[in-house]
C-alpha cells in the first residue's frame, strides 16, 4: 500500500478517482432517477397514445359512415332522384351497416334542396330504447328493434342545436353530450355538398359515449391510475373512478382534482403535467373536440425508481473502488518498462539537439522532466516531439484528403448523369421500338390461329413471327444488360415439358441454319427428364443465343445441339452443347467474348448482333447454378456447354395443350365489354382482330380523356388502356376512373411499350390490376382476361377424331414399308429427330408414290410435334 501512494500515477490516480468517486454517484445518481423517472412519464404518454389510437381508430368508422351516407346521398342527387323514399331506403341500409358505436344514423336537408316537393326533410333511424315517450315509429319484424322518424315532422329540426350548431360552424362538428333515454350520447354532423361544391344538406350520426367508457376500464400501469375522456368544455364524456358522474353530464368542476389542473390542459395539445401528487398526461382526440386524460399517482412511479437509484449507487461505489485499487497495481506494473524507454528517447533527443549546437538548458528544459516527475508527466515530454510531426503529416493528409474527394464527388455526379441520360435512352428506344412490333407480332398471332391458311402460308407466317419475335430479344438483350448492372436479374420458374421445349427451340433455329446453307442437327438423349421447374423464358434465351451465334458464324459443315442427362435417369443435372464447324477463335478472343458490347470473328457479321448475348447468357446461367464454358480453334469451330440442375415439375400434370392443338373460339356466357383507349390505331386493331372473333364487344377510345367518357357511357367489364398517350396518359385516367365510385370495381389492364420494373410500379400505384407489356402475347393475354373476369373458355380442337387416330379401316388401306424401315422411323422418333423424320417421309414419298397415304398424316404430325401420335401408329405396324 505505501507503493501504491508513494508519488506517481497510481497514487494520483487513487486519490483523484475516490474523491470523484462521491462527486460522481451522487450526479450519475441524479441523472439515473431523472431517467428513469422520464422512462416511466414516457410509459405513461405512450399508454395514453395507445389508448387515443383505440379511440381514433373508432370513431374513424364514424366518420366513415358519415362520409359514406354523404356520398350515396350526392350520387342519388345527381342522378335526379328526387323520391323521399329511395332517400329514406337508402338510409336505412347504411344503418344496417353502422359503426358499432352509432345509435342513430340520418341526414337533413336545406330548404328544398334535395327532394324539393319537400322544404324540410330528416329521414332518421335509431335504436328503439323501450322508454316511453320515443320519437318515430317501430319498424316491423324483423327490423322491430328499429325506429324510424322524420326530425322535421317530429322534432322540427330547424330549430335544434344539432342544426344550427353546424350552420354556424360551417365544418363538422361535435356537439357536447347530452343524455338520451338513459344513455349519454354526442352527435357527430357534417356538410353533405354536391357536385358544384353547394352545401345542400347535413348528416347527423348519434354516437354511444357509455361504450366507450367500458373500453377505458384498464388501469394506466401495473400499480394504478386511470383513464378519463372530456369534452371541450370540460363535460365528462368518461370517468372510470365515478360513472355515475359521467353518465349525469358532471362537467370537470364537480372534480376538485380535475378543477385543479383542467386550465394546465388547454395551453398545447398534448403533454404530461404533476400536481397533487400524481402525473397527468394529457393527449387531444384527433377529429373531435375531445380531450384524454391519464392519471397515475407520483407514489407508484417514483419508489421503484428511488430503489434502483439508491441500490445502483451503493453497488456502484463499492464496485469503482474495487476496480481502482486492482487498476493502479497493474497500471504500475505496466508502466514501467514504458518509462524506461521514454528516458532513453529523452536523453536521444538530447543528444541530438546538442549536436545540433541547441542549448544544453533549452535542451533539457524541452525534453527532460523535472526528477519528481510522475509518469504521465515522463510520457507527455517524450511524445510531444512525436506529436508535433503527425500534426505536420496529418495536415499534410487532411489537404490531399480533401482534393480526393473533391475528385471523387466530380466523378460521381457525371457518373449519375450518364447513367440517368442511359436510362432515358433506354427507355425510349424500347419503347419507340416495341411499339410497332407490336402490331407484327400480334397479327402473326392472329393468322396463326387461322384456319383458311395452307401449311405454306402458315409457315410463312411462323417465319414473320420468328424474325419480328428476333428482334425483340436484341431489344431485350439491351434491357437485360440495364437489369444486370442494377443487380435487379431476376428468374421465373415454372413448369413446362423439356421435350416440347426443345423441339421449339429448334424449329426456331432450323430456319435461319437453312437460310445459312449450313446442316442443323440435335440430339437428345432419351433418358432426359420430362417435366421440370425453370426458367422456360431465359433458358430458351440461353440456347438461341448460343445457337445464333454459332449459325452465323459457320458457313460450312454444321451446327448441333445435344442435350443430356449428367447422371442418370433420376438426375435432373443437364448439360447443354453447342457445336459448330465454323471461324473458330483464337485464346485472346475467348477471354473477351463475354464482355459486354464486345465482340469477335468476321467484321461483316458483328454488326448482325449487339454484342450482348453471351455476356447476358452467362449471368443467367450463373443464377441457374452454371456456367458456361468454351472450347475454340481457329478456322475449325468452337463448343460451347453448360450444366444447370432443372428441379422436377411441382405438379403431376400432363403437358398443357399446344396452341395449335386446343384453340379458344369463344366464352361461356354473355358477352363481356372491353374498352381499349390507345392512340395508336394499330395498336386497337389488333386488341379488336384479337378479340371479337371470340365473343367479346370491344369498344375504342383514341385518347385518355375520350377513353373516361366512354367508360362512363358503356361502364365496361374490362379497360386496357396505354400508359403514354397525349392529353392524358394512362395513370392520369386510371385515378379519374378509381375516383368515380360507378367505375370504382373496374378491372383495368395497363398495357405498354416502356417495360422497364418502374413503369409497372408505377402502374400499379395508379390501380391497375394488370401490366401487359408491348409487343403483347396472346396466351398472356387471354391468361389475363380469364384471371380478371373469370372466363371459362370454348375450345376446339384442330384435329376432328378422325385424323387424331387412323380408324382401323382406313389403316387397313395404307401401303406400309418394309419392317426394316419401320423400325428406322420408329427410332427416329423415339430420340426426337424429327428433322431426320421428315426428310426420310420425303424420300420415302418421291421414291414410291404408293406410300404417299402412309407418309402425309406422318408428315402432318411431325410438323405439329405430334410425337405420341406418330409413335402409337407406328407401334400399330412394327
Amino acid at each position: 500500500m505505501r507503493k501504491l501512494l508513494r508519488h506517481s500515477i497510481g497514487s494520483s490516480l487513487f486519490v483523484h478517482v475516490l474523491s470523484g468517486a462521491l462527486i460522481g454517484l451522487g450526479g450519475m445518481s441524479y441523472f439515473f432517477y431523472r431517467t428513469l423517472e422520464g422512462n416511466a412519464t414516457s410509459e405513461i404518454q405512450s399508454s395514453l397514445k395507445t389508448q387515443v389510437k383505440s379511440i381514433e381508430l373508432q370513431l374513424a368508422s364514424v366518420q366513415q359512415s358519415s362520409e359514406d351516407l354523404e356520398a350515396s346521398v350526392r350520387t342519388l342527387h345527381r342522378l335526379r332522384n328526387q323520391d323521399p323514399e329511395a332517400y329514406k331506403q337508402l338510409v336505412f341500409e347504411l344503418f344496417q351497416h353502422r359503426s358499432p358505436l352509432t345509435m342513430a344514423l340520418g341526414f337533413g336537408q336545406f330548404p328544398d334542396q334535395i327532394v324539393p316537393d319537400r322544404q324540410w326533410y330528416w329521414p332518421y333511424f335509431y335504436l328503439d330504447q323501450k322508454s316511453p315517450g320515443q320519437i318515430g315509429q317501430l319498424l316491423p319484424p324483423p327490423n322491430d328493434k328499429i325506429r324510424f322518424a322524420d326530425l322535421f315532422k317530429d322534432d322540427n329540426y330547424p330549430t335544434q342545436d344539432y342544426y344550427k350548431l353546424v350552420i354556424q360552424a360551417r365544418g363538422d362538428v361535435w356537439l357536447e353530450p347530452y343524455l338520451w333515454y338513459g344513455l349519454t350520447l354526442t352527435t357527430f354532423s357534417s356538410f353533405i355538398y354536391d357536385d358544384q361544391n353547394r352545401e345542400i344538406g347535413i348528416t347527423g350520426q348519434d354516437i354511444n359515449v357509455s361504450v366507450l367508457s367500458q373500453q377505458i376500464q384498464t388501469s394506466v400501469k401495473g400499480g394504478g391510475g386511470y383513464f378519463a375522456i372530456l369534452s371541450q368544455k370540460g363535460n365528462l364524456l368518461a370517468y372510470p373512478p365515478d360513472q355515475e358522474k359521467a353518465k349525469k353530464l358532471a362537467s370537470f368542476k364537480d372534480v376538485p382534482e380535475l378543477n385543479r389542473v383542467w386550465s394546465q390542459f388547454q395551453s398545447q395539445p398534448s403533454g404530461i403535467l404533476q400536481s397533487d401528487g400524481s402525473y397527468w398526461a394529457y393527449e387531444r382526440v384527433h377529429g373531435t373536440n375531445w380531450i384524454m386524460l391519464a392519471s397515475v399517482p407520483q407514489s407508484i412511479v417514483l419508489l421503484p425508481v428511488l430503489s434502483i437509484t439508491v441500490g445502483g449507487a451503493i453497488g456502484a461505489g463499492a464496485v469503482l473502488a474495487i476496480v481502482v485499487v486492482l487498476f493502479i497495481r497493474r497500471l504500475n506494473r505496466r508502466l514501467e518498462p514504458i518509462l524506461q524507454g521514454c528516458q532513453q528517447l529523452a536523453q536521444t533527443d538530447a543528444q541530438r539537439l546538442s549536436r545540433l549546437n541547441c542549448a544544453a538548458e533549452e535542451t533539457t528544459a524541452l525534453t527532460l522532466p523535472a526528477r519528481n516527475a510522475d509518469e504521465i508527466e515522463v510520457l507527455q515530454s517524450a511524445f510531444q516531439q512525436m506529436a508535433t510531426q503527425l500534426n505536420q503529416s496529418f495536415e499534410e493528409l487532411e489537404l490531399r484528403v480533401e482534393g480526393r474527394t473533391v475528385e471523387l464527388t466530380q466523378a460521381k455526379e457525371f457518373a449519375d448523369s450518364a447513367n440517368r441520360a442511359k436510362s432515358e435512352f433506354l427507355a425510349n428506344m424500347s419503347h419507340e421500338l416495341r411499339t410497332p412490333l407490336n402490331g407484327i407480332l400480334g397479327y402473326t398471332q392472329i393468322l396463326q390461329r387461322s384456319t383458311t391458311l395452307d401449311r405454306k402460308d402458315s409457315s410463312g407466317v411462323r417465319v414473320i413471327h420468328q424474325c419480328a419475335s428476333h428482334l425483340l430479344t436484341l431489344i431485350n438483350d439491351v434491357l437485360d444488360l440495364s437489369k444486370i448492372e442494377a443487380r435487379r436479374m431476376e428468374l421465373d420458374p415454372q413448369d413446362f415439358s423439356l421435350s416440347v421445349f426443345l423441339q421449339g427451340v429448334v424449329e426456331m433455329c432450323s430456319i435461319r441454319a437453312k437460310q445459312q446453307e449450313i446442316a442443323f442437327e440435335y440430339e437428345f438423349q432419351p433418358n432426359l427428364p420430362k417435366r421440370v421447374h425453370a426458367d422456360e423464358k431465359r433458358l430458351r434465351q440461353i440456347l438461341i443465343n448460343l445457337l445464333g451465334n454459332a449459325i452465323k458464324f459457320t458457313d460450312r459443315g454444321y451446327v448441333k445441339l445435344t442435350a443430356m442427362n449428367c447422371r442418370d435417369s433420376k438426375s435432373h443435372r443437364v448439360r447443354f452443347e453447342v457445336e459448330d464447324t465454323g471461324l473458330g477463335m483464337t485464346p485472346d478472343q475467348l477471354q473477351q467474348i463475354f464482355l459486354p458490347f464486345e465482340q469477335v470473328g468476321d467484321v461483316e457479321k458483328r454488326a448482325e448482333g449487339t454484342g450482348l448475348g453471351l455476356t447476358i447468357s452467362q449471368t443467367i446461367v450463373e443464377l441457374m447454378g452454371g456456367s458456361i464454358q468454351v472450347e475454340s480453334q481457329i478456322n475449325q469451330g468452337s463448343r460451347f456447354w453448360f450444366e444447370i440442375d432443372l428441379a422436377p415439375a411441382l405438379d403431376d400434370l400432363c403437358d398443357a395443350p399446344e396452341f395449335d392443338k386446343a384453340r379458344i373460339i369463344g366464352v361461356i356466357g354473355s358477352h363481356r365489354k372491353i374498352l381499349v383507349v390507345d392512340n395508336h390505331a394499330e395498336n386497337r386493331s389488333v386488341l379488336r382482330s384479337l378479340l371479337e372473333p371470340i365473343g367479346f364487344k370491344i369498344f375504342e377510345a383514341e385518347t385518355g380523356k375520350a377513353g373516361l367518357s366512354e367508360a362512363l357511357r358503356i361502364c365496361p367489364d374490362l379497360l386496357i388502356t396505354d400508359m403514354a398517350m397525349p392529353e392524358m396518359n394512362g395513370d392520369a385516367l386510371l385515378k379519374h376512373i378509381r375516383q368515380l365510385p360507378e367505375l370504382q370495381n373496374l378491372r383495368v389492364i395497363m398495357s405498354s411499350a416502356s417495360v422497364f420494373e418502374r413503369d409497372q410500379q408505377q402502374s400499379f400505384a395508379a390501380g391497375a390490376d394488370a401490366f401487359l407489356p408491348k409487343p403483347i402475347e396472346v396466351d398472356r393475354l387471354f391468361k389475363l382476361l380469364q384471371e380478371l373476369l373469370q372466363l371459362e373458355w370454348i375450345y376446339k380442337n384442330l384435329y376432328s377424331e378422325s385424323e387424331d387416330v387412323l380408324s382401323p379401316e382406313l389403316s387397313e388401306t395404307i401401303t406400309l414399308p418394309d419392317s426394316t424401315t419401320l423400325s428406322t422411323l420408329y427410332d427416329l422418333v423415339r430420340k426426337g429427330l424429327l428433322n431426320d423424320l421428315t426428310h426420310q417421309l420425303e424420300a420415302l414419298e418421291q421414291s414410291n408414290p404408293s406410300l404417299k397415304s402412309f407418309c402425309q398424316p406422318l408428315r402432318g404430325w411431325a410438323e405439329d410435334f405430334q410425337l405420341k401420335k406418330i409413335r402409337s401408329f407406328l407401334e400399330q405396324h412394327l
